[in-house]
């Protein structure tokens, strides 16, 4: 049995993304206006904007294609950063912990470190569907 999950980053990634690049534009077009203390403010503000907008952009870009979340019979694999792919044994994995923050993180603990499925990235029943498979495959 091989079964198949979206995993995607979520939409509003690409969104706080561009709201970021627009929001330093506005702070670099207000840069040297006023006094010198008050266009560092602005000039600081401004290329963290630009670092938020560019971070979520290119995250949201870069993951699109990454694929789906693969589940055999005998394995889970798991689209990585930076698009490599982490392919864990069931046999191997000794802990599974749903650490319940505002993000749902499912954290999975092998023999090769610790792996995170955000619940973010997935549909809830099907988050929950991999989260019950996996804790009733350890017992």
């Amino acid at each position: 049995m091989t079964k198949k999950y979206k995993y995607r980053p979520p939409v509003f990634y690409l969104f706080i993304g561009l709201g970021g690049l627009y929001t330093s534009y506005i702070f670099f077009r207000a840069f040297g206006v006023g006094e010198i203390g008050i266009s560092l403010i602005i000039g600081f503000f401004g290329l963290a904007c630009l670092a938020l907008g560019l971070g979520f952009t290119i995250l949201f870009i870069n993951k699109i294609g990454s694929g789906d979340l693969v589940l055999s019979d005998d394995f889970l694999e798991i689209p990585g950063r930076w698009r490599k792919r982490q392919k864990i044994k069931l046999r191997d994995i000794r802990r599974v912990n749903e650490i319940d923050t505002y993000d749902n993180v499912l954290e999975i603990s092998s023999g090769r470190g610790l792996h995170l499925i955000e619940r973010k990235w997935m549909n809830k029943k099907d988050f929950q569907e991999l989260r019950d498979f996996l804790k009733g495959k350890l017992k």
